[in-house]
């Protein structure tokens, strides 16, 4: 059974998830843009719960797309955004 890696990049912009083969060749990729929030001059805002979900979503789609079983992922490396805090209560979800 082949193995996989996945990238997740997540980005000020988009969110992606990258498939690779077990020797580190690009086999396929999804991406969906983010919503962004400017609420002073030089900052930038994003919706937790919309990164979350964006990334969950393209994770099933690019396992589907490619016909994979979970099992066949060897590793998942995540890169993202720098100076990036989410405060995230584990029961109620996002912060205030």
């Amino acid at each position: 059974m082949k193995k996989f890696i996945l990238s997740i990049d997540q980005g000020t912009t988009t969110s992606r998830v990258i498939l690779y083969d077990s020797k580190f060749n690009k086999i396929d990729s999804v991406k969906k843009k983010l919503t962004q929030f400017f609420p002073r001059n030089g900052w930038v805002e994003h919706d937790a719960l919309e990164i979350w979900h964006g990334v969950r979503d393209l994770l099933h789609k690019l396992i589907k797309k490619n016909k994979l079983s979970v099992s066949q992922i060897l590793s998942i490396g995540i890169t993202n955004q720098r100076e990036t805090t989410v405060l995230w209560n584990k029961i109620t979800g996002p912060g205030p």
